[in-house]
């Protein structure tokens, strides 16, 4: 079996504390992010585990989630790298709403400068490409999406460094508006991301980074967002403690349901004396995580316990499903989706096909359990009669979009946040 290259933590990313605890233990798995051809090798398969930097009577951690161990990015991105922001109507809607949200709180301007860093397939610099005069994106897998990108559009790909950034452009370019939507967490050097940020923000810009927020994965046992690709799991707390070393400091947090449950945290540079912060927001977060712990191991010592009782549920199903008769398929082919697949040991012989919409994964098997990806039509020609829905957290879009299929007599699944089937 093709081993992943990766490194085991010796310090925690954000502080160097020595102390990391275990947390939860989702096993060897493929990387997640890669979808194959029926021919191809399985991608290298690694360790996933999350830990979290404690204190002990020497140190102080800083309480950060995070993997156990250290990954090569270039093994996980690249042409094959599988997600499209513009699949869905929600993202698309949602990441207009951050360019409005964003360049609102910069006051942008017709000759400023935007850099969108993981801009993916380019929806978000669309969205406010109309608004500045030399919109920048940086992404090394953004190649297969270049004819997507505005006219005025600069693409850079690779991976972002401040020093990338200045090769391609210039030694003193500087940005009003710097964005990392669903990309922060896959840092390996968190501070050094911050600092760098902080070099290249003009003096009243403004940073605004999305993520997954650990107090979604603790509430809604959102452990599927576990992945070879996310190297840590943060807090409001974790992040605002970085920015103080980087030299940021926040102006704003905001939460939603995208992804299973972001928080989106906007910085500006501790110097900036233009912006004023939102403290009732941000203290009302803070409070939350630390009424619950969620910077330290106590708040977290029953989450492994109930992600494996929710495997035990999960495959029970689709076993009893299988003896009844009933064909049930995937929908939605993702990286979330991949990893319950692979925890949770679900193979061909449980659920024989994926439906899928984007046609560059048609034909394409899952890593590790080979689930060969089909499109809707073919799914539904099958005859199927339950399709456990991997995007769970897109549930009302898709719900409303087989309004046909559940008036037929025909079930989803969402397995998570809670097991729930949807009928008619």
């Amino acid at each position: 079996m093709n081993r992943v290259i990766s490194t085991p933590l010796l310090e925690c990313r954000a502080c160097g504390g020595k102390i990391l605890r275990p947390l939860i233990n989702l096993g060897e798995q493929h990387l997640t992010g890669r979808f194959l051809k029926p021919d191809d090798e399985d991608p290298p398969v690694g360790p996933l585990d999350l830990v979290i930097c404690e204190s002990d009577q020497h140190s102080k951690g800083c309480g950060l989630l995070q993997l156990s161990h250290l990954y090569n990015p270039s093994e996980m991105y690249g042409a094959e790298y599988g997600y499209a922001s513009s699949v869905t109507s929600t993202m698309q809607e949602h990441l207009y709403d951050l360019a409005g949200y964003v360049a609102g709180w910069a006051r942008l301007e017709e000759s400023d400068a935007v850099l969108d860093i993981g801009s993916n397939d380019g929806t978000l610099l669309s969205a406010m490409a109309t608004q500045c005069g030399f919109p920048v994106g940086v992404d090394p897998s953004a190649a297969q999406f270049a004819d997507r990108y505005p006219d005025n559009a600069q693409l850079i790909v690779d991976f972002f460094s401040a020093e990338a950034v200045r090769n391609a452009l210039s030694a003193d370019q500087k940005f009003k508006i710097i964005t990392s939507i669903a990309m922060f967490y896959d840092i390996d050097t968190p501070l050094k991301f911050m600092q760098e940020i902080k070099e290249l923000l003009s003096p009243n810009g403004v940073w605004l980074t999305e993520q997954s927020h650990a107090r979604a994965m603790y509430e809604r046992l959102c452990y599927d967002s576990i992945c070879h690709e996310h190297a840590t799991y943060l807090t409001l707390h974790a992040m605002i403690e970085m920015g103080k070393k980087a030299g940021l400091r926040p102006l704003d947090v905001r939460s939603n349901n995208i992804n299973g449950g972001s928080f989106s945290v906007l910085f500006c540079r501790a110097d900036s004396s233009r912006h004023q912060p939102n403290s009732f927001s941000l203290n009302r977060m803070l409070t939350y995580e630390n009424d619950h712990h969620l910077n330290n191991f106590e708040g977290w010592a029953s989450f492994s316990d109930k992600v494996m009782a929710h495997r035990e549920r999960l495959r029970n199903f689709l076993i009893t499903a299988k003896e009844q008769g009933r064909k049930v398929l995937g929908y939605g082919a993702s990286t979330k989706g991949n990893v319950l697949l692979q925890y949770c040991g679900i193979t061909p012989e449980l659920l024989p096909a994926i439906a899928e919409r984007d046609p560059r994964k048609f034909g394409k098997v899952t890593p590790g359990t080979r689930i060969p990806i089909i499109s809707e039509a073919e799914a539904r020609a099958m005859g199927v009669d339950v399709f456990i829905v991997f995007p769970w957290h897109f549930r009302d879009e898709i719900i409303q979009r087989e309004q046909a299929f559940l008036a037929s007599g025909k079930t989803l699944l969402f397995p998570l946040p809670e097991f729930i089937l949807v009928t008619s």
